[in-house]
C-alpha cells in the first residue's frame, strides 16, 4: 500500500492525551496503512485538503485513500477498521448505525478539550509577552 493510498489521519500532537492514544493506535497497525499527520508541523499537508488548523484542533480528521475528508465519530470508525484489534468495533458501530451517538457524545468532549487547549495557549502567549 502506498502513501497516496494510506488513510490521512491529522492529529493534535501537541495533546498529550491525543498522542497517547495515537502513539497506542500506531502499535496495531502497518506503518503504510495510516499516514499519521502532526498537525503543528504539517501546514503545507493541511492546505492541500482545504482544511484550516483550526478545524483540525476542532475534531479529528482523516483522509480516506479516495480523498474524501470525514471527521468526528465517523473518522474514529475508519481509523478502528483500520487497526488490527479494533476492526471489529469500528465495523459493528458502523453496521448498527452508532456513529450519531457516538458523535452526540464526542462533540462536548472536543469542544471541551478545544476551549482548554485555547485557554491554555492563549495564557502562555500573553505571559511571553510581558
Amino acid at each position: 500500500m502506498s502513501a497516496n493510498q494510506a488513510l490521512r489521519v491529522f492529529y493534535d500532537d501537541l495533546c498529550p492525551l491525543c498522542s497517547k492514544e495515537i502513539n497506542h493506535y500506531r502499535k496495531l497497525v502497518h506503518h503504510l496503512a495510516v499516514d499519521w499527520v502532526e498537525i503543528s508541523t504539517s501546514a503545507e499537508v493541511i492546505e492541500t485538503f482545504g482544511l484550516t488548523r483550526e478545524q483540525l484542533l476542532k475534531r479529528l480528521h482523516v483522509i480516506t485513500p479516495e480523498g474524501e475528508v470525514v471527521s468526528g465519530a465517523r473518522a474514529f470508525t475508519l481509523i478502528w477498521q483500520a487497526l488490527r484489534f479494533y476492526r471489529v468495533l469500528g465495523v459493528i458501530v458502523t453496521r448498527l448505525r452508532l456513529i450519531g451517538l457516538i458523535d452526540r457524545l464526542y462533540e462536548p468532549y472536543a469542544d471541551s478539550r478545544y476551549k482548554k487547549r485555547m485557554s491554555c495557549h492563549s495564557d502562555s502567549n500573553e505571559d511571553s509577552g510581558r
